[in-house]
């Protein structure tokens, strides 16, 4: 990344691990078919802002496995649907997993 695209990452880093989170709740939620319209619809959006936000800085294997979650969310899925949509957020957080993590600040 470009230095300026590394300072927006830096800043929107506990963003995009907190929508991945909602994400991975609400998944885990539907695996035991509780899964309420609230928490389907923040996920939904989550994985919405997701899909833009990971493509803007280049990781567009993650960026596809969120638009496909998201996709995913807004059929209202069942919980036959919740092994396939987490596999794609597994896809999602590999990609990105390295960025996430905050560097140490020694070299």
């Amino acid at each position: 990344m470009g230095e300026l695209l590394d300072a927006v990452w830096a800043r929107q880093r506990g963003l995009i691990e907190e929508r991945i989170d909602s994400i991975d709740r609400a998944l885990t939620t539907l695996c035991s078919a509780r899964l309420d319209e609230r928490s389907r619809a923040q996920a939904e959006h989550a994985a919405h802002m997701l899909a833009g936000s990971l493509g803007t800085f280049g990781f567009w294997d993650a960026s596809e496995a969120a638009l496909q979650i998201e996709f995913g969310l807004v059929a209202g899925p069942a919980p036959r649907d919740a092994p396939g949509l987490s596999r794609l957020l597994g896809r999602l957080r590999e990609e990105v997993e390295d960025a996430l993590v905050p560097p140490s600040g020694c070299t």
